[in-house]
């Protein structure tokens, strides 16, 4: 039998004590989640087809705190979260709880129900050392709540916290040394220093902005949107898929809107498409399953460069391309740069290029492309190679241990001389301020304080404060030792000039 009447208090769920009656009843965790059903078992026969006079789930769970509620004798006290552990946000009554609130309230006159709703429910802050929990009235009128003494001198303790906020980070970390260095790690990381550092190096994973899903039939496609349906068919038609059968399984999936819209919806997604594609034609972009290449770079210090890279490009020079319905971005010259310099650095006799193609930045229906060569001769070329990922891999061991001032966005516009608060806090919250990373990192700083960060007798040689060095010193790099070939149009003559990237 249920071990139950073995002390003062008996802990239980709403079911074995049903009807027993109690001075006091505590409903611990009246939450929304406590009264949600859970899908029925597969082989659940009773369940798959209801009729009159099966068991209610969820009819049984509120008549069985309809039946705690009547047991109460002296006292019902009822807890539930009011605000999220994670965020910090009000959280709604749940329905339950508001139905049983509004049945409170409404026992009493009407004249008198906003008094009683105010001292029905505690607004405690979760922490048994908060200041108001010992503070007379903070809580309940003319009482003090708390009562440990611990929990007193703890409350204390934070009235003498000192204003000026810690450091994110007091000193750098102890540096790992890895003599072999994974090549997608290392695209990752020059694609955002700062993120890589938070998330491998403090194993934090901050939240992101999840898209809730909707009921509704979208009947157009917004920008994020036609960016995702875009993306997946370029995907598609770059492994070879047919466009009909493409259309199918986007159909099938909700993600176009019903009937005629589609048409409508899809007609400036396919052509920003057909121009992306073409571009990909006229740079010899083979189509189908990309051939993995590996790669294997020892440089001067030992250290190794591993990995693959998907080759597609035909022709005699051969190398990566990447196709994307985004627009361009610097990190994406980055991330091409890296292929290219690993190709080189493995096997300086093959002519290799890379290639990036993607939506122009400033105007509309205009397709950019990054196409990359060696910049030195080819009795340099691995040295050059080997010296810039050098620079690549001294910029990794360092982001390793630290936040490095290094950014995406506004790293390049200081190398070119651009460089401005956009950069940092842009107009459509994409600036490098704005990521949840680099706002941890550096406590939110505005762009004249990141500008202003004074360099350290470690960072790399040069002038200026700390975001220009390493601005110049990665980004010398990549001009140094990769070309950009310059179409004589948006679609012109591959065979154009070269000009230093």
């Amino acid at each position: 039998r249920p071990d139950f009447y073995r002390g003062g208090v008996t802990v239980t769920s709403l079911t074995p004590l049903r009807w027993v009656p109690y001075r006091v009843i505590c409903l611990l965790g009246l939450d929304q989640s406590a009264f949600v059903t859970s899908a029925a078992a597969a082989d659940d026969l009773v369940a798959s087809a209801p009729h009159l006079g099966d068991r209610d789930p969820r009819g049984e769970a509120r008549q069985s705190l309809l039946e705690a509620v009547l047991a109460a004798g002296d006292h019902l006290v009822v807890t539930r979260d009011g605000r999220d552990i994670r965020t910090n946000h009000v959280i709604p009554r749940p329905v339950v709880a508001a139905e049983l609130f509004d049945a409170v309230v409404g026992l009493v006159a009407p004249d008198d129900r906003p008094g009683l709703a105010a001292r029905l429910e505690i607004d405690h802050p979760r922490h048994s050392f908060d200041e108001p929990c010992f503070v007379k009235g903070g809580l309940v009128p003319d009482e003090v709540w708390g009562f440990a003494e611990s929990d007193r001198l703890g409350a204390l303790s934070r009235r003498t916290r000192s204003p000026r906020p810690e450091p994110f980070l007091g000193a750098p970390l102890e540096p790992v040394e890895s003599r072999v260095i994974d090549v997608a790690d290392l695209r990752s990381f020059l694609v955002h220093p700062v993120r890589a550092f938070v998330e491998r190096s403090l194993g934090v994973n901050l939240p992101r902005a999840t898209d809730q899903a909707s009921s509704l039939l979208p009947v157009s496609l917004s920008g994020l949107d036609q960016w995702r349906v875009g993306d997946r068919l370029l995907e598609a038609l770059l492994d070879g898929a047919d466009l009909a059968a493409w259309t199918e399984v986007e159909r099938a999936s909700g993600t176009l809107p019903p009937g005629v819209l589609e048409e409508t919806a899809l007609a400036e997604v396919e052509r920003t498409v057909d121009a992306l594609m073409g571009e990909a034609d006229t740079r010899l972009v083979r189509r189908g399953p990309a051939e993995l290449w590996e790669v294997d770079v020892t440089l001067d210090d030992g250290t190794r460069i591993v990995g693959t890279v998907p080759l597609r490009l035909d022709g005699s020079e051969p190398g990566p391309a990447r196709l994307q319905f985004t627009k361009m971005k610097p990190a994406h010259h980055l991330e091409a740069w890296l292929d290219l310099m690993v190709l080189v650095g493995s096997k300086p006799a093959e002519s290799w290029r890379s290639v990036v193609v993607g939506r122009s930045t400033h105007k509309k229906d205009v397709i950019d492309v990054i196409d990359l060569l060696p910049a030195a001769p080819a009795p340099e070329r691995e040295r050059a190679a080997r010296a810039a990922l050098e620079v690549a891999v001294d910029c990794y061991r360092r982001g390793m241990r630290e936040p490095l001032p290094l950014f995406p966005i506004l790293s390049p516009g200081v190398h070119a001389g651009s460089a401005g608060p956009s950069h940092w806090f842009g107009y459509d919250g994409i600036g490098d301020g704005n990521d949840p990373a680099v706002g941890l990192a550096f406590a939110d700083a505005d762009f004249d304080t990141i500008m202003a960060l004074e360099c350290r007798v470690d960072d790399p040689p040069g002038s200026g404060g700390r975001v220009e060095r390493y601005a110049h010193y990665l980004w010398n790099a990549v001009d140094v030792s990769a070309a950009t070939r310059v179409p004589a149009s948006s679609r012109g003559d591959p065979e154009a000039a070269v000009v230093p990237s």
